[in-house]
């Protein structure tokens, strides 16, 4: 028979006005040591926090013990238990310090963490949409060449992102759709990448990009808002006036070539050639890879003031998206940045199965060219389009770098309960 305790540890601790206050009562945590020279004081973390607290005697505790003890008003220790005592001596690295050390404690980030994504669900169920939940593990990831899906046995792969599977949800008639889930890409790793990331999609059928970014731009500062509420904070760079440009004003204002210059491979190089960006651009041959060594150069500059939208990029960088109508050699894409780091990609939506399949055949080629194994394309997906998929729009937003910019953080590891490395 199971029995529950009368009396509860209490391990999670409210709101104090000092950190070494503690209500008279039980607790539960982990035991750090003595206060150098005094020694019936002593040191033990509950959560993040150290709280300092008098022993009324010398028990011998080992350090990084878990221990339950009581105390009165004075923060007295009256009475230990010890729990459960670490296999080695000192507890020096490793998971018993990992979410307690930094300037801000992960602990900390990781609780703020969870209450930003509560605030994301509760913003997109205010507005009607409907939480869905597609594969990680999928038969054929996006053949996009600058995507290095994990393939899982031999005919399986994980999702760079849910895109192929929530536009399926389109066709099939659902019309306001989100998705918070687990993305894969090899070799994206640093401080603000991280292989498995945290990624936020949305869709709205019969809308426009516009619509979508107007979402953006609302649940950003709803959230934002909600968090300056928990943390007592003032200010954000979310709640600043947004800007909106063109790529070829940024590339007019940043490294000063012309609208022109992106309208093909030969004139892009030209002109970065003649403004003095031709160290980039050493074998760059393909209009991809010469566009993105310029951008990359802009990149860290953009979004520092006050977010920015990048829109209208080039037909060759169309990936999902479509084209502009009035303008052909552009396309309904539009990126956000916010001091210096991209945080959301999106589309309105190319719905013409025919050439969605031309423009994946192209991408096979690329990969060809570059000597890497070719995946499969994805024939549930253009069968889908195939039965007609309304017109729509959708975006991507990399939740791990919200929540970095909320919290002040300056690496991905930071705000993940394991990065890459501590897997």
């Amino acid at each position: 028979m199971l029995h529950s305790r009368q009396t509860p540890y209490r391990t999670h601790r409210k709101p104090l006005l000092s950190i070494e206050k503690l209500d008279a009562g039980q607790y539960a945590g982990r035991f750090s040591g003595y206060v150098e020279g005094e020694k019936t004081f002593a040191w033990v973390l509950l959560e993040e926090v150290a709280f300092k607290l008098c022993f009324q005697q010398y028990p011998q505790i080992p350090e990084g013990a878990i221990i339950r003890f009581d105390v009165d008003h004075s923060c007295h220790v009256l009475d230990v238990e010890i729990l459960n005592c670490p296999v080695t001596s000192v507890p020096a690295s490793g998971d018993v310090l990992r979410w307690r050390q930094g300037t801000v404690p992960r602990m900390k980030i990781l609780r703020e963490r969870h209450s930003i994504l509560r605030d994301v669900r509760n913003w997109f169920d205010q507005q009607d949409f409907m939480e869905v939940q597609t594969p990680c593990l999928v038969q054929a990831p996006s053949p996009e060449a600058q995507f290095f899906p994990f393939r899982v046995e031999e005919d399986n792969y994980l999702i760079t992102s849910p895109e192929f599977q929530m536009k399926r949800l389109l066709v099939g008639g659902f019309e306001r759709i989100y998705q918070i889930t687990t993305c894969f890409r090899g070799k994206e790793n640093g401080s603000r990448h991280n292989p498995e990331f945290t990624m936020l999609e949305w869709y709205r059928a019969f809308d426009t990009l516009g619509r979508i970014y107007q979402d953006l731009l609302e649940c950003l500062v709803c959230v934002t808002e909600n968090h300056l509420a928990r943390t007592g904070g003032s200010d954000s760079i979310f709640l600043k006036p947004w800007q909106y440009a063109s790529v070829a004003e940024v590339f007019q204002e940043y490294l000063h070539l012309p609208a022109e210059a992106l309208l093909s491979k030969h004139a892009l190089k030209l002109h970065a050639l003649e403004q003095k960006h031709g160290a980039c651009l050493e074998n760059a041959e393909s209009y991809e890879e010469i566009f993105f060594r310029l951008w990359h150069l802009m990149e860290p500059k953009l979004g520092h003031s006050s977010p920015i939208v990048v829109y209208d990029w080039p037909v060759q960088l169309a990936s999902l998206a479509r084209t502009r109508e009035d303008h052909p050699e552009f396309v309904e894409r539009a990126e956000l940045y916010v001091s210096g780091m991209e945080l959301s990609n999106g589309f309105g939506e190319l719905i013409d199965a025919s050439v969605q399949r031309q423009r994946f055949e192209q991408n096979l080629v690329d990969y060809a060219e570059i000597h890497r194994r070719l995946p499969p394309l994805d024939e549930c997906f253009l069968s889908s389009l195939e039965q007609a998929m309304p017109p729509s729009a959708g975006i991507a937003l990399g939740l791990d770098r919200v929540v970095m910019l909320l919290t002040g953080t300056t690496s991905i590891q930071d705000v993940l309960c394991f990065a890459w490395n501590e897997r």
